[in-house]
């Protein structure tokens, strides 16, 4: 099967640096989207951060497609160069105006859906070691954040993980709104993809 979704956006890398790595990681990137099963994956992975986000009351989500990514703040030229696949953010869940433990937690949610979604929904059970996994790193930076910001927050980034772990899966174990759950994976499909 050819993919025939929304292009790779090469925006985010000059073009000076797209090298051989670069080119490395862009053939990966365009043998994901070739298979499927990855499309699908992808899909229903974000759709689980778009309830979570929804259900923290975050509603201006945004959506994005395959891209191509340079990070010059990665010590490693090498490491430097990477993909996503499909991403969603809301930017106020992304930088919330205060932190809580509440807020801590709902962060931690949406962070997890993802996974959580992917585990439960596909038996897809993830082999990227947790620490570097972007999903993870993200929320663990949030935790940072949210302690620098005020000190009777505790760092237990994995405290907060573990938590919204058995919320997310406490969700889908009971019962959930199945037909809210697919529409949910077919605007992602519609959105991040241009596939219906």
């Amino acid at each position: 099967m050819s993919y025939s979704g929304r292009e790779i956006n090469e925006s985010f890398v000059l073009p000076e640096f797209r090298n051989d790595r670069y080119r490395q990681k862009y053939e990966e990137l365009k043998i994901k989207l070739e298979d499927p099963n990855q499309v699908e994956y992808a899909c229903v992975h974000e759709a689980g951060h778009v309830i979570f986000t929804r259900k923290a009351g975050f509603h201006q989500i945004e959506f994005h497609g395959p891209t191509m990514i340079y990070d010059d703040r990665i010590e490693n030229e090498d490491d430097r160069y990477d993909y996503c696949i499909a991403a969603v953010a809301d930017l106020r869940a992304a930088n919330p105006e205060y932190y809580s433990e509440a807020v801590l937690c709902k962060l931690a949610r949406i962070a997890i859906a993802g996974e959580v979604f992917n585990e439960i929904r596909q038996r897809y059970f993830t082999t990227i070691p947790a620490d570097k996994r972007s999903d993870w790193r993200k929320f663990e930076r949030e935790c940072y954040k949210a302690h620098k910001s005020n000190t009777d927050i505790r760092y237990q980034p994995l405290r907060y993980w573990r938590g919204a772990r058995t919320a997310v899966e406490a969700y889908l174990n009971n019962n959930p709104d199945e037909g809210m759950i697919q529409s949910t994976i077919a605007e992602v499909r519609l959105n991040c993809f241009d596939l219906r």
